[in-house]
């Protein structure tokens, strides 16, 4: 399911929802992300194959 989520620094990334850890430091995973706003962005930019974001980063997550 693509999601965009929105990090502490404002940034945002879209990507596939992957799964999503709940056990230890809680996190979720994306599948083809890539930052679309923020300080994150750059130009030309590839797409990242699987990133990781540490729920306590995360501010919003939405369903694209």
């Amino acid at each position: 399911m693509p999601v965009e989520i929105t990090v502490r620094n404002g940034s945002k990334y879209e990507g596939i929802f992957h799964t999503a850890f709940t056990e230890g430091e809680p996190e979720i995973i994306l599948r083809l992300a890539k930052a679309v706003s923020g300080k994150d962005k750059k130009e030309g930019a590839h797409l990242i194959s699987q990133l990781i974001i540490l729920s306590k980063d995360c501010m919003a997550i939405n369903v694209i």
